[in-house]
């Protein structure tokens, strides 16, 4: 039976991410578990008045007193996901030099290799209104999007600048790097890793979230052809395989 006193002492953490790189996955998973607290996007652009509010006076206190505050004893590692961009209402940047200077942290770094599946996934997203998916779904949409050249690589070019800036950013912390592309292959071993990284002994845990978007590129994009030429012989043509 489970000790329900109040504890403090736990493994700080946060996800950091983007859109459509299997945060939700893994955010999924380590819920599975009663010892992992884990939260979503808390400052995503549609939080209440009173969080922004809050957040803007003091991200610290906002934090301690409803994030990394008492929990009961089962909780061995507390944590949130957030998106390079986070929080867009709050461009004084105080969040992330909160997160820098807590001494005690964790960064949990998911990339996806292919931003270009990455982008075709959050364009799809756009027109269906389907931002995730679980393993007993079932939906018949419409999911082929057009895309220029431009675009791509304009998505390319900006994810890689955040993801440069977010590893410098947390540098001197306990960082672990993974990816879409790990997490998918190779779920078990992964889960692994990334509960011994956060302290808490490794146990078996099932995957919950199915890809939304099995199809292959050439199927999920109406100008396919036209990309393929555009990226062809150029640092991004591995996106294409």
């Amino acid at each position: 039976m489970f000790n329900f006193f109040k504890r403090t002492k736990y493994t700080r953490f946060i996800v950091l991410s983007r859109q459509r790189s299997g945060s939700n996955l893994l955010v999924n998973a380590l819920q599975s578990r009663p010892e992992f607290k884990v939260y979503g996007e808390i400052f995503r652009g549609g939080v209440d008045e009173s969080v922004k509010t809050a957040v803007r006076k003091s991200a610290s206190d906002y934090l301690d007193k409803n994030i990394f505050t008492d929990y009961p004893s089962p909780i061995k590692a507390v944590g949130f996901k957030i998106f390079y961009q986070h929080p867009v209402w709050d461009p004084s940047g105080n969040v992330w030099q909160y997160l820098r200077e807590m001494e005690d942290l964790r960064v949990i770094h998911l990339r996806r290799h292919n931003l270009l599946k990455s982008f075709v996934s959050w364009k799809i997203a756009q027109k269906t209104d389907v931002w995730k998916q679980a393993n007993d779904a079932s939906l018949e949409l419409d999911k082929r999007v057009e895309i220029s050249p431009e675009e791509c690589v304009a998505f390319f070019e900006q994810t890689l600048q955040q993801e440069k800036i977010a590893d410098e950013r947390f540098s001197g912390k306990p960082l672990l790097q993974t990816t879409y592309e790990s997490l998918t292959s190779q779920f078990a071993e992964q889960m692994d890793l990334i509960q011994e990284f956060l302290n808490v002994d490794p146990l078996p845990i099932a995957m919950k979230t199915v890809k939304q978007n099995p199809e292959s590129l050439s199927e999920l994009i109406i100008n396919y052809d036209e990309l393929s030429h555009a990226f062809s012989g150029t640092r991004w043509e591995a996106y294409l395989a």
